[in-house]
């Protein structure tokens, strides 16, 4: 088996991720046990795992068919370095204070140009949101997203890892509301996974993100963050800067570059177009 993913292996793996999440829709739409599932419900709960699932289960087949070896290619192997950590949990936590009023910013012109309020609306059960989006989401998107595509896609160049790990990361979403934060978040979580070399530390990173947006709702600090959002953009931005800014200086590349030439694979483009386009629809269609 082989021990490692290359630039195509990264392109694919995002193409077949967007065909999963449409087949997915498509299976949950067509169930009637989900049709009509209000928020909360057991059943509404049992879509929003099976999503999550078939992200990582993407990433599982692909190997399985193409003979690599995931625990290695995707560096689960490695155990997590806790600086690494610490230093990417920090990070998150000014990227959280700078995006959330500039999110809402954004939001406020699309609907200030008569388009439709983009949003992220989950019920707040508690014990729920915790297991789905603080547990399970983390670990299937990180295994795909930075364990696999970008392990593969750095194959190339680093660099271009980190960008592409961010917009495709950015896209998959396809909701506005999210866009801003998706990309420069899962850039700051593929260059951890690369200066690390280790899958878990973008895992961790990420299940921090979510567990302390959902902290920060629960205590209501959203309302002091719109009451202060020149503040928070400012120390958010410089804190996060600062803290990415020696953690670059004090760590190295751990990924293989053998330089892979060649053009974009034709459907990774238009995947990454669909995803867009999807997003864009939504500011439209109610």
């Amino acid at each position: 088996m082989n021990n490692y993913f290359t630039k195509k292996d990264g392109q694919l793996l995002f193409v077949f991720a967007v065909v999963a999440s449409v087949l997915m829709s498509l299976v949950v739409g067509s169930m009637d046990v989900f049709v009509n599932a209000e928020p909360g419900t057991v059943a509404y709960w049992t879509a929003q795992i099976a999503y999550s699932l078939s992200i990582g289960f993407v990433a599982i087949v692909y190997a399985q068919v193409t003979q690599k070896n995931l625990v290695v290619c995707a560096k689960i192997n490695h155990a997590p370095n806790v600086l690494h950590v610490l230093c990417v949990c920090l990070a998150t936590t000014f990227l959280v204070f700078f995006s959330t009023p500039v999110n809402a910013l954004f939001v406020q012109l699309l609907e200030n140009l008569g388009l439709n309020r983009p949003s992220v609306d989950l019920p707040l059960q508690w014990p729920m949101l915790i297991v789905v989006v603080g547990i399970v989401a983390p670990v299937t998107e990180e295994l795909l997203f930075r364990g696999a595509m970008t392990s593969g896609l750095a194959d190339s160049n680093p660099w271009h890892a980190v960008l592409l790990s961010g917009l495709t990361f950015a896209l998959f979403h396809m909701n506005p509301a999210q866009l801003l934060h998706q990309f420069v978040f899962g850039c700051v979580l593929a260059f951890a996974m690369l200066r690390s070399g280790s899958v878990w530390v973008p895992v961790i990173g990420h299940m921090f993100n979510n567990l302390l947006a959902l902290l920060l709702m629960a205590l209501n600090v959203e309302t002091w963050i719109a009451q202060n959002v020149l503040l928070c953009i400012v120390v958010g931005a410089i804190g996060a800067g600062v803290v990415l800014f020696l953690y670059a200086k004090h760590t190295n590349w751990k990924c293989q570059s053998t330089k892979t030439e060649g053009q974009a694979n034709v459907f990774f483009v238009l995947a990454m177009v669909f995803c867009a386009f999807i997003g864009a629809l939504s500011l439209f269609v109610g």
